[in-house]
């Protein structure tokens, strides 16, 4: 999966590269399309694709770990469980460390646009407006590119 993105000089000028894209015709299917005009850029408001979530959920989780661990085998020093000594105790701070970064990076939409998106969304003014195109193959991602190239987009790229 791909994002298409073009700034337009324009609402205008990208209503009717929207009208276009959101049209189910025998050319092509419908594309979910995103349509942003004030910078920065909300990461929580934007396709998955754009985002790189990923990366800093696993950083989260990562954080977490090394704290819960680090947490695991302070206390397993003190704490004087039965048959379990440090180490596995260290092994259970890791894990529930872990998962509380997952946790908190999910739920704290941890998200942030990619950053040639931060960087388009610079050139926001007052008028114009960034489109965000999802597309799913490389025949689509093509045409898309193609079509606001025609229809006047300032800057096009994709992330």
């Amino acid at each position: 999966m791909a994002i298409v993105y073009a700034l337009f000089e324009t609402r205008d000028a990208a209503e009717l590269v929207v009208a276009e894209l959101t049209r189910n015709c025998a050319q092509h299917g419908t594309f979910e399309v995103h349509v942003h005009d004030t910078a920065p850029l909300n990461a929580d408001h934007l396709p998955e694709a754009a985002t790189e979530s990923a990366r800093n959920t696993v950083l989260a989780t990562l954080a977490g770990a090394a704290l819960g661990g680090v947490a695991g085998g302070l206390g397993g020093m003190w704490i004087a469980f039965p048959g379990l000594g440090p180490g596995v105790i260290f092994g259970f701070g890791v894990l529930a460390g872990g998962f509380v970064g997952v946790l908190s990076a999910v739920m704290s939409g941890h998200r942030a646009a990619k950053p040639e998106l931060i960087e388009v969304a610079r050139e926001l003014t007052g008028k114009s407006v960034l489109v965000l195109v999802v597309t799913h193959s490389i025949r689509e991602r093509d045409w898309v590119e193609a079509y606001c190239d025609e229809h006047g987009a300032e800057q096009l790229g994709r992330c």
